[in-house]
């Protein structure tokens, strides 16, 4: 993920001390940006990476309701990558199968982002092409 990119979002979405949230958190690119504008951040993966990200479902955060000012996602593209050999990983749904699940995983991701956001915060979701 671009690290602008997410500088951009947080310099217009989020204060000083807000709590940014990326619950695909990968390699940490969230947290770096986040915590050098001196937000604080929480980073979640099934797959950590570094030691400062949590290893969690996107679906099921271990946050309490309507503590975060901001959420990050990059999502897995489906299939498109292999992103992690746990079985739970959006990554293994294929969008292109109707059973799949990966627009019902994606749901629940999205709806688990709702449940963690304070009121009249903001989510923003890259999606490249």
């Amino acid at each position: 993920t671009p690290s602008y990119l997410i500088w951009n979002l947080l310099e217009r979405y989020t204060r000083e001390e807000d709590l940014v949230v990326d619950p695909f958190c990968g390699g940490g690119t969230t947290l770096d940006v986040a915590r050098e504008m001196k937000r604080r951040a929480l980073g979640y993966d099934l797959r950590p990476m570094r030691d400062d990200i949590f290893r969690a479902d996107a679906r099921k955060l271990p946050l309490e309701d309507a503590k975060a000012d901001f959420v990050f996602m990059d999502p897995p593209y489906s299939t498109h990558l292999d992103y992690s050999d746990d079985p739970r990983c959006i990554g293994k749904l294929d969008a292109h199968d109707e059973r799949g699940g990966y627009f019902e995983a994606m749901d629940a991701a999205f709806a688990e982002a709702d449940r963690i956001l304070r009121d009249r915060r903001y989510l923003a979701v890259y999606v490249s092409d």
